[in-house]
């Protein structure tokens, strides 16, 4: 009988470093750069029109215009919070430190370091979003499920995944609307096991497919702008060798592509995807 977490075994060294930091501070000066030269190109125009300069005034609103596009497109592209439930696996320390170079990163696990969360209690979930405060984007990396042969896995072990993987992920939504900012999104990870699962692999594909469902379904009543995706990834390169008995003939796939999957989510505009990651 073996419990696994979707290929996410494995710490990041290294010393912690707090959420925010230095990223934090610049994103704020930068905001306050573009709040000033707003303000203060609003006040050229005002001046421009009292005085009469026709022409200038054509030429500060141009001005004008290229600013806010590019202050929108700063605004877009600089997210305020991200909170990262395993960031310390084999895929999510890729992932945050992507995210990292353009956001800002809480990492959650039940070790922390940044929030404590054990993602199948939702107490817990409940204790993390609290403490976390108003967030822009959730992205779940984390769950459990047990492997072993059909004829093997009693009741208690279907509900290993239930309650964590799966259960776990919905909490995740489901108490964390209230504290996602508008605009933000969700990003659920599963496998790909739900669609070509190989042997011992039932809960963990049951699990895997239930979390697709729930995904499309609730994408059609989020408000607020709100989105909810899921990345669905294959045999990752990492963990080839240490899986490859379990998935014969399967191609590993590039951590590059697979971390790509997750910004696509965080960043883009989709809503009810299943972004697949197979090969």
């Amino acid at each position: 009988m073996k419990l696994h977490s979707g290929f996410q075994s494995g710490h990041r060294g290294g010393k912690a470093v707090r959420p925010g930091g230095r990223r934090r501070n610049e994103l704020h000066i930068l905001r306050a750069f573009w709040r000033i030269t707003l303000v203060a190109w609003r006040h050229a125009i005002v001046m421009c029109c009292r005085e009469g300069r026709s022409g200038n005034v054509k030429w500060a609103l141009y001005i004008w215009r290229r600013v806010i596009v590019f202050h929108s497109t700063l605004k877009l592209s600089q997210m305020g919070k991200i909170i990262l439930i395993g960031a310390s696996g084999t895929i999510g320390r890729y992932v945050e430190e992507r995210l990292r170079k353009r956001h800002e990163v809480l990492r959650a696990g039940r070790k922390g370091p940044d929030l404590v969360v054990d993602i199948s209690e939702p107490s817990s979930i409940e204790a993390m979003y609290r403490e976390a405060g108003p967030v822009d984007a959730v992205v779940c990396i984390a769950g459990e499920a047990r492997w072993a042969p059909l004829e093997k896995l009693s009741e208690e072990d279907y509900y290993v995944g239930i309650r964590s993987k799966l259960m776990g992920q919905v909490h995740l939504v489901r108490l964390g609307l209230d504290h996602l900012n508008p605009g933000g999104s969700f990003t659920l990870t599963t496998g790909i096991l739900a669609e070509d699962p190989v042997p011992q692999t039932t809960s963990a594909a049951m699990v895997n497919g239930a979390l697709h469902g729930f995904v499309k379904a609730a994408a059609l009543e989020m408000k607020r702008g709100h989105r909810i995706n899921v990345v669905a990834a294959g045999l990752v390169e990492p963990a080839a060798e240490k899986y490859a008995d379990y998935f014969p003939g399967h191609n590993p796939v590039p951590m590059a592509r697979v971390v790509n999957g997750y910004v696509r989510s965080v960043e883009g505009r989709g809503n009810g995807e299943i972004i697949r990651v197979y090969w």
